[in-house]
């Protein structure tokens, strides 16, 4: 009997998306202050996942205004971001209140990140 309810079991176990994922950012890291920013997500990410996840910019939760799906985080900030360094992170919460970061992309825009990138030729 025990075999058969392990074997029952066993479908939905592979069917679980991986606890353990992160956000996939693009490769730049100068962007221009009115630039839309984008990451990737796994594919294979519930629906219940993505209800949980939050999205923030500079530590202000941005989660209401950024479109979750389809792969992606996509985020267009309402007016340009200031020159400098900034950070997207995308944290995913439990339902007993727990908080699991999934990632943090550092970038910069404006002036000091052309001053950054023309160091780095």
């Amino acid at each position: 009997m025990l075999g058969v309810s392990a074997l029952a079991a066993a479908p939905r176990a592979l069917a679980e998306p991986a606890a353990d994922w992160a956000i996939t950012p693009p490769a730049g890291t100068f962007l221009a202050a009115n630039a839309t920013l984008q990451v990737g997500l796994p594919a294979d990410l519930t629906s219940a996942q993505i209800a949980h996840l939050g999205v923030e910019i500079d530590d202000i939760d941005v989660t209401a205004i950024a479109h979750i799906g389809g792969g992606k985080i996509v985020y267009t900030p309402p007016q340009p971001l200031a020159s400098g360094r900034h950070r997207l992170r995308v944290v995913e919460y439990a339902s007993d209140g727990r908080l699991t970061p999934r990632g943090t992309w550092r970038f910069t825009t404006g002036s000091a990140g052309k001053r950054a990138a023309a160091a780095n030729l």
